[in-house]
């Protein structure tokens, strides 16, 4: 009777042992459980101690979406020919890009990617339902330049799919105080040629004076940061600036120029995320959101 006993027990631990481990592999990204059980290595969103290979980007490196379930590729019809912007996973059916992407453009169709490395494979496709641009955004000096996407459906669920989490403060840079960042895109590797696979590349932020040598007066909602091992390129915009396990800003549109010369630096333009205009903006439009990156719809 007493090995009978014995023999019950352990099989109901290892039913226990086996059910948490189901429960705990299909939790979703969006809920706040599941992402209060998530750790990340902020070294894996910042660009050091990566193991993945060296590759492109503009002389980058190879990314795994596994690293960065943010990040979705959009192809866009308008009346220009189709191509390829970035765009990133804030809520289970919004995605944030650049507003000088949509510049011009009369939009026909989004087609979104997500859950893939790849930028036409794998993964899963959403159509889009709408997207706006910020209602401060200006053309010329690229103030406010971040837009909002919404999807049909819902990214709840999705393997390799999460939210990113916004930097909602501005940080202190200064010679002594360096922030390493990276950007991630599927933009040109080479003239003309796309990446076939998600790509990121390193920079360091740039304060508001260094900006403003490089391009002249700009507004407090735009950031500059500088190339330090690869550099974003053609339709890498729309993708994320993302330091410290945070996304700080949006690559803007216009300014990848000269980026194919790899020789030297490159200074390029984004929408800061933790700009006070920007802030406001998105938690007016999304307010029934977190914007932390952790869970989906307020209760």
């Amino acid at each position: 009777m007493k090995q009978s006993k014995v023999k019950f027990v352990l099989l109901a631990v290892v039913c226990w042992t086996s059910l948490v481990k189901a429960l705990s592999e299909s939790a979703d990204p969006f809920d706040q459980d599941a992402a209060d059980s998530e750790t990340t290595d902020v070294s894996s969103q910042n660009g050091s101690n990566q193991p993945e290979r060296t590759g492109r980007i503009i002389g980058g490196a190879d990314a795994d979406i596994v690293n960065y379930p943010y990040m979705a590729s959009m192809l866009v019809h308008s009346q220009y020919d189709p191509f390829y912007f970035g765009g990133v996973v804030i809520t289970p059916i919004h995605l944030l890009s650049a507003a000088s992407s949509f510049y011009t453009m009369v939009v026909t169709s989004i087609t979104v990617r997500v859950g893939s490395s790849f930028r036409t494979k794998g993964g899963q496709v959403f159509n889009y339902k709408s997207y706006e641009v910020h209602d401060q955004y200006n053309s010329t000096t690229l103030a406010n330049d971040i837009a909002i996407v919404t999807i049909d459906g819902s990214f709840h669920g999705v393997p390799n799919v999460a939210p990113v989490q916004l930097q909602d403060h501005e940080y202190f840079i200064s010679q002594g105080n360096p922030v390493n960042c990276v950007v991630l895109g599927w933009g040109d590797v080479k003239p003309g040629q796309l990446a076939d696979r998600l790509q990121r590349s390193e920079y360091i932020l740039l304060n508001h004076q260094q900006c403003e040598a490089k391009w002249g007066p700009r507004p407090t909602s735009v950031q500059c940061a500088q190339s330090v091992r690869g550099n974003a390129c053609h339709f890498d915009d729309g993708g994320p600036l993302m330091c410290n396990n945070r996304m700080y800003g949006v690559l803007s549109y216009f300014y990848q120029l000269d980026c194919e010369n790899t020789t030297t630096t490159k200074i390029h333009i984004f929408g800061k995320i933790a700009a006070p205009s920007i802030q406001a903006y998105l938690h007016r439009k999304l307010h029934h959101f977190d914007l932390d990156g952790r869970h989906g719809k307020r209760h």
